[in-house]
């Protein structure tokens, strides 16, 4: 009878081990075919026509995916361009998006071409051929630039939307979104042009094309249907890409990610090398620097307004001016941190400005202290945010957070004002601004009774310093020393002399008197 139960109690063990040992096995299969279900890239580089730092090189990608369609069928593909890249959206003409339906965006608004191949018809191979991408009209706030095209044979509008990597170093993030499952894309080649509207590019320009009718060269990965008379773009040619202003000696990193229908939580991650910048020695850098507190009475809480600038035109064919990098201000002895500042206020958190992420900063309102206004000739309009009172960390007790946002961008940046010990004299910094075309900042301080600086005691001439360094390192950093002058005392009373004026008075009493006490003498 014992032996009868063990071998019942051992048959049931076996067959547990059996059951435990099929999911292991399924979870294993799962596993790997989860695993080899990302989409397969083959093949991922990137190619400029020019090395220039600063310059403005044709930029062209080629992708290559593995079995297309069989069984995974890409849905969008991510391309993050180096930091120090970028793009000037309003070199040329937006094409809107009740054109580009019906297939009639002007010629004026080609940034670019695209050649495809699919599995389409039963053929993992098929050449859809090659179209015009055009430069579009953004859609939402988070959008920077948006381009688009239509694919060729199969007549599927693509999109691509361009951000700013607001979470990390500000560089460009180029999507490939919504691509169909009916065209399994195996190989694309993206071709975005430097001068768009240069003549140059005119071979390679298609007319518009009418509703049911997309311009491209079917069946071919050239351009070589197109004839004359070519189209002209009808405008002055402008840089629509720029270099970084870095020379390393080194190719940059550029990445590529594939996310499949199929397996949308697993996708598939490739790295390629963006060429090295040259020619650092041929950039400029000249900054401006320009400071003054709001009013022009001395010992006095004050508001303070600040300029740097560093020109970053986006004309002709010379390389664009090194990007700032960082700067350090130096105050004139006696315009100090007001004691007062911070009284009644409370301190924005490192986690409501949101730095590290791609959301816009949320202060309390109770922390700000200033606006910011940053302007970028890649941009149509300026970005406008708030400065605020950050939280302070350990030896840096005064920090000043820059939340500025708009066309796609939430920048956070941070400002440090730390005054001597001895002297009292204020050093502001700005480090590792990010590597991107801001021309201008504009920063202006509120002017109150907790304004963020005291004015110096006398009426004189006084004299900033600033020293601005490029993110080009080869370039030397340059200084600037504004002046700005002090003319009368406090509530606009006459300029105190070189002694100040003393007249203390003491009022002793009772607020209610006893009948009869004679009132105290003062």
């Amino acid at each position: 009878m014992s032996m009868q139960r063990s071998r019942g109690s051992l048959s049931r063990l076996q067959r547990a081990g059996a059951v435990f040992a099929g999911c292991t096995l399924a979870l294993i299969l799962l596993a790997v075919g989860s695993a080899a279900a990302k989409p397969a890239i083959s093949a991922f580089t990137v190619s400029t026509s020019d090395t220039q730092a600063g310059g403005h090189p044709t930029l062209t990608a080629k992708i290559q995916l593995a079995n297309p369609g069989a069984p995974e069928a890409a849905k969008n593909l991510t391309v993050n361009l180096p930091e120090g890249v970028f793009g000037n959206p309003g070199a040329i003409k937006r094409c809107r998006a009740a054109d580009f339906a019906l297939n009639q965006c002007g010629a004026g608004s080609q940034a670019g071409v695209v050649s495809l191949a699919a599995n389409y018809q039963d053929n993992p191979e098929f050449i859809l051929g090659t179209a015009p991408i055009y430069n579009m009209e953004t859609v939402g706030v988070d959008e920077t630039a948006r381009l688009a095209f239509v694919a060729p044979t199969a007549n599927i509008p693509i999109s691509i939307p361009i951000s700013v990597r607001s979470d990390s170093d500000y560089g460009l993030r180029m999507g490939v979104s919504g691509i169909s499952q009916q065209i399994p894309v195996g190989f694309a080649e993206f071709t975005i042009w430097d001068f768009p509207a240069d003549i140059d590019h005119d071979v390679q320009r298609f007319p518009p094309g009418s509703p049911g009718n997309p311009p491209a060269c079917l069946g071919s990965l050239t351009t070589e249907c197109l004839s004359a008379p070519h189209p002209s773009s009808g405008q002055v040619p402008r840089p629509f890409i720029d270099n970084p202003s870095v020379c390393t000696g080194k190719p940059l990193p550029v990445s590529l990610e594939a996310v499949s229908y199929q397996d949308p939580t697993h996708p598939a991650f490739a790295e390629g090398l963006y060429p090295a910048t040259t020619g650092c020695e041929n950039q400029k850098f000249d900054p401006v620097f320009d400071l003054a507190p709001t009013g022009s009475e001395t010992d006095s809480p004050s508001g303070l307004d600040i300029k740097l600038k560093a020109d970053q035109f986006l004309e002709g064919e010379s390389p664009s001016p090194s990007t700032l990098r960082s700067a350090t201000l130096t105050l004139p002895p006696g315009l100090t941190i007001n004691p007062d500042a911070a009284d009644g206020q409370s301190a924005c958190l490192d986690s409501q400005a949101r730095f590290g992420t791609n959301l816009p900063g949320n202060c309390p309102d109770n922390s700000k202290i200033g606006t910011v206004e940053v302007k970028t000739p890649a941009l149509e309009e300026p970005l406008k945010g708030s400065l605020y009172f950050g939280e302070p960390k350990p030896g840096d007790q005064y920090r000043v957070f820059m939340i500025f946002d708009g066309e796609g961008i939430h920048a956070k940046l941070f400002a440090s004002a730390k005054p001597d010990p001895a002297t009292g004299q204020v050093t502001m910094s700005v480090i590792d601004l990010p590597q991107v075309p801001f021309e201008e900042f504009d920063l202006h301080l509120f002017a109150s009774d907790r304004g963020l600086v005291a004015t110096p005691t006398r009426c004189t001439l006084y004299r900033a310093g600033a020293t601005l360094v490029p993110w080009n390192a080869i370039l030397a950093p340059q200084g600037s020393s504004p002046f700005f002058s002090l003319t009368s005392g406090p509530h606009g009373a006459e300029c105190p002399g070189e002694i100040r004026p003393f007249h203390p008075r003491l009022a002793a009493g009772t607020s209610n008197p006893v009948a009869g006490a004679s009132a105290p003498s003062p």
